[in-house]
This record gives C-alpha cells, sequence and structure tokens, in this order.
C-alpha cells in the first residue's frame, strides 16, 4: 500500500490582479495524486473563483465560508491528477479582480484514486473573532481519512501556530498584502471519529476555518509467493520476481502428517516467525499458520524453510505476503482464532469477533488426502493462499482463503472439499493500517 505523505507545493499571492499563481518545483507532482489549493480572497464575501494547472486537471471548490468581514475561504482539490512537471503552474483566477487574494497548494499520494476521495460527511466550516480558531468536523464515513483544516485570516496578517495533533504545512501560511489576505493549512491521519481543527493566532482577529477528508488507497494487497510439498526434513519456497518489501506480513500456512504440532520457520533475512492456528486433524496430521510481521525484505531468489516437526512426514506449504497491515505493534488479533476438525465435505469455522474493524482474514484448511477444494466465495474469500498437495501413501494438502473483512463481526470461512477426508480448519485476523476503509482486495498469483 502506499503511504499517505503530504507534500506541500508552494504559496502564492494576487497582489492586485486577478490571479494568483503558484510554480511548480523541481520535484514536480505524481500522477495519482490529490492536489490542494486553499485560498483566501478579500472581496466582501461573495464565495466563487476557479483554479486551473497546466495539465488541464479538474479542481471542485468545498469549504466555502464567508467571514463577515474580509471575504471567503475555500479548498479547491483534483484527485487521480495528471502528472505536473517543473515549472508548471497551478492558477487561482479570484471571484473578483482586484480583491486580494492569497494560495497556498500542496498534493497528497497514498489517496484513493478509483472514485472521488472526498469525504463530504467531515465538511464543517466556522468563523469567529478571536485568537483560538476551531472548527469540528462532521464524523468520517471511513477509518483513516487524511484530513486538512484551512484557516483563513483578513484585513490583517497573524502568527500561525498549529496544534499539538496536527502536522503545519512546511511551506507556512500564504499571505498577500494589499488587500490583505492570509491562508493557513494543517493536516491529520484520522481516526473514525469526529477531529477539531484549532490553531492559534498572534493576535485576536476575524477568521475562517474548515475541516474536510479524503479517504486513502486500497488498504491491503495480497501476494502470493509459492508452494513446496515433499518428505524430506524441510521444505523451501523460493521468493519470486519482485520479492518482498520491507515492513510486510508474510504467512506460511502448513499441513504435516504428523499428530504433533510443531516445526518451525525461518527465511534468509532472518525474520522471526510465530505458529498459530495449530490443530490435529483426528490424529491424522495437523495444520497450522505461521506469520511474520514488520518483516525485512527478502530478495529474489531467497527462500522461506519450514523445518517439519518430523523429518520423513508428508508435509505441504503455501506462503504469501501481505502489504497495508500495522507494523508499529504485533498486527496478530488473537481474539479472531478459531480451530475446527472433522471428516465431511463441508468443513467450516467461524471466527470470534475482531476487535478491529477491517481486519485482513486468512483461513486455512489441512487435509489428510488429496481431495478438490472450492473456495468460501460465498463468504468473500478468494486466494492467496494457494493450494499446495502431495499425493502418496500417507498424502497432506494445505488450501485456504483470505479477505477483508468489511466490518467488524464475525466471518465465517465455509469451502468445500470432493472428498470426506479428515481435515483441520483454522481463522484469524491481522490488524490493517486503514481499518475500515472497505476495498476489493488487490491478489498477485506469482508462479
Amino acid at each position: 500500500m502506499a503511504a499517505v505523505t503530504f507534500n506541500a507545493i508552494g504559496n502564492g499571492n494576487s497582489g492586485a490582479g486577478a490571479t494568483a499563481t503558484v510554480t511548480v518545483g523541481a520535484a514536480g507532482v505524481p500522477a495519482g495524486s490529490l492536489i490542494l489549493v486553499a485560498v483566501d480572497e478579500n472581496n466582501g464575501g461573495t464565495i466563487g473563483g476557479s483554479v486551473t494547472d497546466t495539465a488541464g486537471n479538474t479542481y471542485t471548490r468545498i469549504l466555502g465560508q464567508a467571514s463577515s468581514t474580509f471575504g471567503f475561504i475555500a479548498l479547491f482539490y483534483a484527485w487521480n491528477a495528471a502528472a505536473l512537471s517543473n515549472t508548471n503552474t497551478i492558477t487561482y483566477t479570484k471571484q473578483t479582480s482586484g480583491d486580494g487574494a492569497a494560495m497556498s497548494a500542496a498534493y497528497v499520494t497514498g489517496i484513493d484514486t478509483t472514485s472521488d476521495p472526498h469525504d463530504s460527511a467531515m465538511d464543517a466550516t466556522a468563523t469567529g473573532t478571536s485568537s483560538t480558531p476551531s472548527v469540528v468536523s462532521g464524523t468520517p464515513t471511513k477509518t483513516g481519512n487524511f484530513t486538512i483544516g484551512i484557516l483563513g485570516e483578513g484585513g490583517a496578517t497573524f502568527t500561525f501556530t498549529e496544534a499539538s495533533n496536527w502536522f503545519a504545512n512546511p511551506s507556512g501560511s500564504a499571505s498577500n498584502g494589499s488587500p490583505a489576505a492570509q491562508i493557513s493549512t494543517g493536516y491529520a491521519v484520522n481516526g473514525a471519529s469526529t477531529l477539531t481543527f484549532n490553531p492559534t493566532l498572534g493576535a485576536s482577529g476575524t477568521w475562517a476555518a474548515g475541516i474536510t477528508g479524503f479517504r486513502p488507497a486500497a488498504g491491503v494487497e495480497v501476494v502470493n509467493l509459492g508452494q513446496q510439498t515433499g518428505t524430506t526434513a524441510t521444505l523451501a519456497v523460493t521468493v519470486p520476481a519482485g520479492g518482498v518489501p520491507a515492513g510486510a506480513l508474510i504467512c506460511v500456512a502448513v499441513a504435516e502428517r504428523s499428530t504433533t504440532i510443531g516445526g518451525s520457520m525461518a527465511d534468509s533475512a532472518s525474520n522471526p516467525y510465530t505458529q498459530i492456528l495449530g490443530e490435529v486433524a483426528t490424529a491424522r496430521g495437523y495444520s497450522a499458520l505461521f506469520y511474520a510481521w514488520n518483516a525485512a525484505a527478502l530478495a529474489a531468489g531467497q527462500t522461506i524453510t519450514w523445518t517439519k516437526q518430523n523429518t520423513t512426514d508428508t508435509g505441504a506449504m503455501t506462503a504469501f505476503y501481505a502489504t497495508g497491515i500495522v507494523t508499529d505493534k504485533d498486527p496478530h488479533d488473537s481474539a479472531v482464532d478459531a480451530v475446527a476438525t472433522g471428516a465431511t465435505t463441508t468443513p467450516s469455522v467461524t471466527s470470534g469477533t475482531p476487535a478491529d474493524t477491517g481486519e485482513f482474514i486468512v483461513g486455512i484448511l489441512g487435509q489428510t488426502a488429496v481431495s478438490a477444494y472450492t473456495q468460501d466465495t460465498a463468504h468473500g474469500f478468494g486466494t492467496p493462499p494457494v493450494t499446495a498437495s502431495l499425493s502418496n501413501a500417507t498424502p497432506a494438502e494445505i488450501d485456504g482463503g483470505s479477505q477483508i473483512n468489511s466490518g467488524a463481526s464475525a466471518v465465517t470461512f465455509a469451502p468445500t472439499i470432493g472428498s470426506a477426508t479428515q481435515w483441520s480448519i483454522g481463522i484469524t485476523g491481522f490488524r490493517a493500517i486503514w481499518p475500515a476503509y472497505r476495498v476489493p482486495l488487490k491478489t498477485y498469483l506469482r508462479r
């Protein structure tokens, strides 16, 4: 998942002319960005104006708010924008030529590009005359929105100090000398609650403030790494082209014809693995899931190696990784964990209640025979994991599925199999960076 980053483009002012312009710097603006332009125009209070740029991006005006004395503020945005290169320009055409206007431009990466990311439920504006402006957002429809606050001060320019839970725009405030106008911005990443934008000013003055939010890009992407089977003491999956990025969650599901749960997992980057969901299928074999969180990167050609519990048992392993999973703490939500066993063609397990909304859910199924596996698409599961199986005198097969939980309710994993073999099934969850943002799960099946 692309990180959400705020990047200042620059500030501009109009003087007494009809437009204000910001010139894009050497780094440019990458394609797919969200471009934000905050403006303050000292025109008596008629909300309007427009923003254009050299690449022809379309800008939408929101948060228009007239002040009682000096004019209005507004925020313009262009989503999934075409790239802007060095020396390209972003121009604000004022509502009233001759007014004073100030503009501040920035771009944000890691924002949803599949549909307009603006979360209008958060929109709020306020006006006042004090040194302590404040505006409270509406309740976000998604958790983890990128949130921006804007503040216009008219008639004079003031020292602007950001609140402690907000980040200041590196470009600072944009101001126009005469007629006087000043626009300031701050940004934050929100949870699922309302958020207050409450900077302070160096002196009391008339102000107008606004706050809004934008949805982040897809939360979790899952990539197949490969499968291996055999009867040797160790089995290894070789990392394919593309490798495993740093910070990923690596998962390896296994099935072994051993009645004792055990074994260990290691890789070429020395990532530590934890075993969960260990369950014996009626004294004929076990299944389990190993995971390594906030993993060090693995390059193509490096290996993930499973040392089985017993040297000559039949084993099957399937490996994959997921991005967009939290990295500041162990993401495993043990409250979700559940296991079951049986000997039917309809294995099923229902998870516990997740601690968070929008978790990455993984289901695994170990079989003591090679039997046709049908994915549980009815409950929203897909691959990875990808099936691995070995047919011999003591066969073993590992299957599974994954999904993003659409809420915070328990999830059932209920695939079907071709014959009534003995099986063990398990389900677990991992906390995502952007919980509650429901997106199609992106999967990549590398061969």
